[in-house]
């Protein structure tokens, strides 16, 4: 009477083993399947980024930039009037005083709408917060400030690179 049932426990036990061996085979073709699919979007992106470093070579190529640089911008070197040491700001940046009378001058009303708002003099009688350089008259926008340093200078001074302020030739 053992016999029989020992012998439905094997077979349900084969079964078993066998629908884990079905399972598990289907799994790993699967698996592979999706490791091709992911090996061949490496190979490809490795492709993309193998064009993406050649242009990136010829478009970074400076002959290039520099004629880009001629064509569409127009600089020219640094004049030696252009380099200030921060001494010489305040005798050469405008007051606010003075560029708020040249804004006042140069903006044309495009309507006249009666408001209660201060004219332009008026809010530059105010006193208003500046943005000041090493005086508080003078204001310090469109100004690069680099650090050198030389043989003849140990310690380093600060100099100021004028972009628009009128002191290039």
């Amino acid at each position: 009477m053992t016999k029989p049932y020992l012998m439905l426990f094997w077979l349900a036990l084969t079964i078993f083993v066998s629908g884990a061996l079905y399972h598990t085979s289907y799994r790993v073709q699967e698996l592979d399947q999706q490791l091709r699919a992911i090996n061949t979007k490496i190979v490809a992106e490795q492709a993309n980024i193998h064009v993406l470093k050649a242009e990136w070579v010829y478009l970074a190529n400076p002959a290039k930039i520099e004629a880009a640089a001629r064509k569409y911008l127009a600089l020219h070197p640094t004049a030696p009037q252009q380099v200030a040491t921060m001494d010489s700001l305040p005798k050469i940046l405008p007051t606010q005083t003075e560029v708020l009378a040249s804004a006042a001058k140069q903006a044309a009303p495009l309507a006249s709408i009666a408001t209660n708002r201060p004219t332009p003099a008026a809010v530059a009688a105010t006193p208003q917060r500046k943005v000041a350089a090493a005086d508080t008259d003078h204001i310090n926008t469109r100004m690069v400030f680099q650090r050198t340093a030389s043989a003849a200078t140990t310690q380093g001074q600060n100099r100021i690179l004028l972009a628009d302020f009128g002191t290039a030739p």
